[in-house]
């Protein structure tokens, strides 16, 4: 399990998950300590990413254009291209 502390309020939550078929990740969202949103990726064999979790990292943020504000969400898409 990972943590990424985005500031004072948000945090997501992400872990690996065994399939039938493969693995799967999954990132919560987390807004004042209450989860809010949760996605997941599923893969067969391995991924393509730049680091760990990023692509349910990006869809997290892709879903959660409606429940953060500007500047929690801003905060979100820095952490997650860095």
């Amino acid at each position: 399990m990972q943590n990424f502390q985005i500031n004072e309020r948000v945090n997501v939550e992400c872990h690996t998950n065994s399939t039938k078929s493969g693995f799967s990740h999954i990132a919560k969202l987390f807004i004042n300590g209450k989860q809010v949103k949760k996605v997941s990726c599923q893969y067969l064999n391995r991924t393509w990413e730049r680091y760990q979790y990023e692509s349910v990292l990006k869809k997290l943020a892709n879903k959660a254009t409606k429940i953060l504000s500007g500047s929690d969400f801003e905060d979100l898409v820095k952490a997650i291209n860095r």
